[in-house]
């Protein structure tokens, strides 16, 4: 179902069961302890890829469509329920990865799809266990209550009914009475919710701490880094990286913010400021979502024949979500629907020039998960979240001298913006 044409609104929509799921999970681990050797031990691992595959298809699909609208009763209800599920998944999928990890065919298997993919089983294997799925269970749900009730809390402003995204472009202004008004309103906003944030935050941290206890960790930084699949540095690697951070960059960095309020001709910078550079205001998308698309469109098709197929690709199928409205999910993100072999982009448009930064950002992930799609060894796939922001700040760099002024309210400042940052 690679080349198909479809469209990402109109993708059809069938929850996966748990009790579906666990019935072809448990075929698979009976198929794999009964294989031979290691070639049918692998041809049954193509079985658990395209299970997977089925599985995150309709999750991610769940997920952005209650992203979009998180006052959507339906997919309301399909988060919850793969809020409640995707523990379970997860235990399949450790007990799964032991049998791989542990097999007698090993050196064919490692050869198959690499002997990276079972560091990272090893490294799994210390990250979950079934005591845990009570607790990720819980840990999920208060997840997701999190980002519904971000998109659902709304600022009056100005005559405007705007989500907490849409108030950047009043937050980044260049007049700093409007950037004192927003942000006026919006901590008064904010504070409405300040308890349900509170008590939200206290139920994580206690939630983590007790996963941390019950995998036998002294606290959640370690049972953290595995999580976060952290293969070949550690939490020593990190502090080193943060100390060379303190003593090198926060000195430029400082450097840089007093240079900033020199431009912006102020006494002190407050922050209220944060995010504005120049006196003229930040540069500014100019025109609707397709002007920046066809901008877009332009500097992919010149920058490789590949990411001109690719953006073509994303347009054809209409694998974008990135208008910011009411109940819409903060931030943005790229996923995969693996069984359309199709790369997704949700965002938050909101006027600011982080419009096309986060579409190029994006654009850099999406574009690494369209090259690699049709691999057919899944784990390749399985990079970490330091590798995977290599594509997207690389295709910022390579953007970054290819962009089409033509969107910027005036070019003066982005001639500023590169000369005087320092």
């Amino acid at each position: 179902m690679t080349e198909e044409k479809f469209k990402l609104s109109e993708l059809p929509y069938e929850r996966i069961t748990i009790e579906a799921f666990e019935k072809e999970a448990s075929d698979i681990i009976n198929q794999f302890n009964q294989a031979k050797d290691g070639e049918e031990q692998f041809s049954v691992h193509k079985k658990y890829y395209a299970l997977m595959e089925k599985v995150s298809t309709a999750m991610v699909l769940a997920a952005m469509r209650h992203h979009g609208d998180v006052s959507d009763k339906f997919y309301e209800g399909e988060q919850e329920y793969y809020d409640t599920i995707s523990p379970k998944i997860e235990s399949f999928k450790v007990k799964y990865q032991k049998l791989l990890f542990n097999s007698k065919y090993r050196a064919y298997l490692e050869d198959k799809i690499g002997k990276v993919a079972f560091k990272d089983i090893e490294i799994k294997m210390k990250s979950f266990a079934d005591v845990l799925i009570p607790l990720k269970q819980e840990e999920n749900a208060l997840r997701s209550r999190y980002t519904k009730l971000i998109a659902q809390t709304k600022v009056e402003f100005r005559g405007e009914i705007l989500n907490l995204s849409l108030m950047l472009k009043y937050l980044k202004s260049k007049d700093r009475a409007t950037r004192i008004e927003a942000a006026k309103v919006r901590c008064e906003k904010l504070l409405t919710i300040a308890d349900e944030l509170d008590e939200i935050f206290d139920k994580l941290v206690a939630n983590r701490n007790k996963q941390a206890k019950s995998m036998e960790y002294e606290n959640f930084v370690e049972l953290g880094y595995y999580n976060m699949q952290r293969n070949s540095y550690t939490k020593e690697d990190v502090a080193n990286f943060r100390n060379q951070v303190k003593k090198y960059l926060v000195p430029l960095a400082s450097q840089m913010h007093e240079n900033r309020r020199k431009r912006l001709g102020l006494e002190k910078l407050d922050f209220v400021d944060e995010g504005v550079y120049f006196l003229e205001g930040n540069p500014i998308p100019i025109g609707t979502a397709d002007d920046i698309f066809a901008a877009g469109k332009k500097m992919y098709s010149e920058l490789s024949p590949e990411t001109n197929e690719f953006f073509n690709f994303m347009l054809d199928h209409e694998l974008f979500d990135v208008l910011g409205r009411p109940n819409k999910r903060a931030g943005g993100y790229m996923d995969m629907l693996m069984l359309y072999k199709a790369p997704i982009i949700f965002a938050n448009f909101n006027g600011t020039s982080g419009d096309v930064d986060v579409i190029t950002h994006e654009c850099g992930h999406a574009f690494q998960g369209f090259l690699t799609r049709n691999d057919e060894v899944a784990e390749h796939n399985n990079i970490t979240m330091e590798t995977a922001e290599t594509h997207s700040m690389s295709m910022e760099f390579l953007q970054a001298n290819g962009w089409n002024y033509s969107l910027v309210k005036e070019q003066k400042i982005i001639e500023n913006f590169n000369l005087k940052m320092l």
